[in-house]
């Protein structure tokens, strides 16, 4: 057996051949290369001066005090250490990439095994203590993309489905799914309709004489297409199909269709099951296609928590029309979209975690009077590409904990929801999914172009993550759908308001959304010369931008109806209803993240935490100035300027900020945005151990990296003693990262660039 066959030999060879490489890169350190979670402290020369961690992460905060404030005070800890934990396993952390989608999808297959094996993620939890199960839901997000997916078809579409349509003669395949057992698909998506679920043609049929109901695809437009488990995995499916019961068709209901033996796993016959094939993304889950020639199932099989059919052949439902039962059935979708708006955050958080501790690393270029080169974070343009991303993730995170703390109410069995609140509830998950979507998408690419040649690189997860976070776009509901559903809502509670066009009406009716009143005055006759820094200002001008586009769309659609119908009406209102939407989302976003800080005792981040509020609310004016500009009387020149400043202040703290996100290492798994060590050294392990070919060709290798790391040493001789060139970095101008002495006076009370604590009220 020849060493690169032999793991074992391979394995000592490439050790060998590592610590001769890291012999070159620290000639004055340790003999032997580290481990994994490199945490040598390297001295900056000059042309590193931000090279190692050492230098970098000087915390300017109590991180650990932010992160407590992030997490919340309701947050089981014990919890979050468990399943940290399950998520070191090596089948978790088993690297898949360039694997054939086929090894993929058996990796992911095991990971679910492993994950449900555990008992944490059981779907019925959310009955017992709801607030628990959303976060452990959360928490999914320490595993890996595929696993992730696959998990929520699993765990919320599949096993959800019995769960919230289901009755007592289900549990048991309930309790079965639960533990992997079996594993099941989400029937509801055809070739021909997705969003339009009330078009979708599968029929299932009731025969009184054999007490079974008949599925079948009447058409290659009624395959089911797209299902998460279908193409490998599952052997039963949660199946959306028109209910016929004496030629009369009620509408969408749900059936439990078994699709493959349990224990052969081949296709049960008349079953036609196929995989759709190479993705973008999630490349270890196993989108499949069904069809059903007449297959019979038991009359038990069809969920029916909402409708049901007597032996003979009746039809009983406590919903006296097709369009409310349709209703309560697809309302149990919520779930799936509230755990995207928090599965999206935790994306961005990454994806900006790891853009910002590169940046503040990675020297290039810098003022000729300086000794060296300057991080790129002190870039004016970098702060205003990464800084705008930073804050979002900081603001956002307080509407998606208030509309968790909805939706789990809506399980507390001590906890009555009206009819109206529940109707926020579907329309603001709505709306949220399809804002917090978008916006990841689009830091995303920023991030990664942020990054450079080395953001290009797979193994820094900017190109996974843009793959599989893209279908967080579509899946659970496209998002220029959802946000009509948002859109109609307010409408609707416009329309039981609207008095003459007054838009005092509509800011009443969107204030009391959210239980408050508010001023029916404009923002731009509050203030003559208006602090764009002030919290009041800020939600006040928000508040408008709603109530302007709200009252737009509404006069649109009015004028329009009687000549071109409704739906003509609708559709011609469309992009504003779009605006409308993401006005609302981010009106939402800004008012709790004002109700959350005001709360912070701790004066230090308080500042900080106002800091990031106005990045985000000058970045969302800034970028719709047009929906502003007829509500604030300032310049945009005045708003870049405002926003630049903030940016470069906030980008002294950016890499604490980022750190209090609280994301291991072994789950950001990229070389360059790593906790510990230097960037460098990570690239380089990862080129080497993840790539055979470079194990062949390693002594070729080290000789290019030693007469570089020579010339490299050189430069390093030559730089100023380390106390003068600590003696020059303290005298630096704001444009150079991490002056303790100006961060020092900051927290001693110098915030003359946010508002004071006294002009910080929103009104109530």
């Amino acid at each position: 057996m020849s060493p690169v066959s032999n793991p074992s030999l391979q394995h000592t060879t490439q050790q060998r051949r590592l610590s001769a490489l890291y012999k070159h890169l620290h000639p004055n350190g340790a003999a032997t290369a580290p481990d994994h979670n490199l945490t040598t402290k390297i001295s900056p020369n000059a042309t590193l001066k931000f090279g190692s961690i050492t230098e970098t992460q000087q915390q300017s905060f109590d991180v650990e005090s932010m992160a407590e404030w992030l997490l919340g005070p309701n947050t089981n800890q014990k919890l979050r250490q468990k399943i940290l934990a399950m998520s070191k396993a090596d089948i978790i952390r088993t690297p898949m990439l360039n694997l054939p989608k086929e090894e993929q999808r058996r990796i992911t297959t095991e990971q679910i095994k492993y994950i449900l094996a555990s008992g944490e993620y059981r779907i019925s939890l959310m009955k017992q203590n709801p607030s628990e199960m959303m976060q452990r839901l959360e928490c999914m997000t320490f595993f890996p993309a595929s696993a992730s997916v696959k998990l929520g078809v699993q765990l919320l579409l599949f096993s959800g489905s019995l769960m919230n349509l289901g009755t007592e003669r289900h549990k048991d395949v309930l309790r079965r799914a639960e533990k992997g057992e079996i594993m099941g698909a989400f029937g509801m998506t055809e070739l021909a309709h997705g969003s339009a679920v009330q078009k979708l043609e599968t029929t299932a049929t009731y025969d009184p004489d054999t007490k079974e109901f008949v599925i079948n695809t009447p058409s290659k437009n009624a395959l089911k297409w797209w299902l998460g488990n279908a193409a490998c995995t599952a052997t039963l499916c949660s199946v959306f199909a028109r209910l016929i019961v004496k030629d009369q068709d009620y509408g969408i209901h749900v059936f439990l269709v078994p699709i493959r033996d349990e224990k052969t796993k081949q296709p049960l016959p008349d079953v036609i099951i196929g995989d759709c094939g190479d993705k973008q993304g999630l490349h270890g889950v196993d989108n499949g296609f069904l069809g059903f020639k007449n297959v019979r199932i038991p009359k038990d099989n069809l969920l029916n928590r909402f409708g049901d059919v007597t032996d003979d052949g009746e039809y009983t439902s406590q919903f006296s029309s097709n369009a409310r039962r349709f209703g309560a059935h697809m309302g149990e979708l919520i779930t799936g979209r509230v755990s995207i708006v928090f599965s999206s955050l935790q994306v961005r958080r990454a994806s900006v975690l790891i853009a910002t501790r590169y940046a503040a690393r990675r020297v290039q270029f810098g003022a000729p009077d300086r000794t060296g080169e300057q991080s790129i974070l002190s870039y004016r343009s970098h702060q205003m590409k990464l800084m705008p991303i930073l804050a979002s993730c900081y603001v956002y995170e307080f509407s998606k904990r208030d509309l968790v703390r909805k939706y789990t109410s809506l399980h507390s069995p001590d906890t009555k929801i009206s009819d109206d609140d529940l109707a926020e509830l579907h329309a603001l998950s709505a709306g949220m999914k399809a804002v917090f979507s978008w916006d990841t998408q689009k830091y995303l690419e920023i991030c990664r172009e942020a990054c450079g040649g080395h953001g290009y690189s797979a193994y820094n997860r900017f190109g996974s993550m843009i793959n599989d976070h893209t279908i967080f776009q579509t899946f659970e509901g496209d998002n220029t759908v959802l946000v009509q559903q948002l859109g109609g809502f307010l409408m609707k509670e416009f329309a039981k308001q609207f008095q003459k066009n007054q838009v005092g009406a509509v800011l009443n009716m969107i204030g009391s959304r959210i239980g408050s009143a508010i001023a029916t005055i404009n923002p731009a006759q509050v203030f003559t010369n208006p602090n764009v820094k002030s919290s009041n200002f800020q939600v006040q001008a928000f508040r408008h931008r709603t109530a302007s586009i709200l009252q737009t769309c509404a006069q649109q659609i009015n004028n329009q109806r009687k000549k071109k119908g409704f739906v003509n009406a609708w559709n011609d209102a469309l992009p504003q209803i779009v605006s409308l939407a993401r006005a609302y989302v981010e009106q939402y976003a800004l008012e709790q993240y004002v109700s959350q800080v005001r709360r912070v005792k701790n004066r230090e981040l308080r500042t900080i935490l106002k800091r990031l509020r106005n990045i985000w609310a000058l970045t969302v004016i800034k970028d719709n100035f047009l929906d502003f500009v007829n509500i604030i009387n300032v310049k945009p020149e005045s708003i870049r300027k405002a926003l630049e400043s903030q940016c470069e202040k906030v980008s002294t703290h950016a890499v604490s900020l980022v750190d209090a996100f609280n994301i291991p290492d072994h789950v950001l798994d990229a070389p360059i945005g790593l906790s510990k060590g230097n960037y460098m050294d990570h690239i380089l392990r990862y080129a080497i151990e993840r790539n055979p070919g470079n194990h062949e060709n390693i002594e070729g290798l080290l000789e290019g990296i030693l007469e570089s790391n020579d010339n490299l040493t050189t430069q390093a001789t030559s730089r100023p003693s380390a106390s003068a060139e600590r003696s020059h970095q303290s005298s630096l101008s704001e444009q150079t990262l991490f002056h303790s002495s100006t961060e020092k006076a900051e927290s001693n009370g110098d915030e003359s660039d946010v508002e004071s604590d006294s002009d910080d009220e929103m009104e109530q």
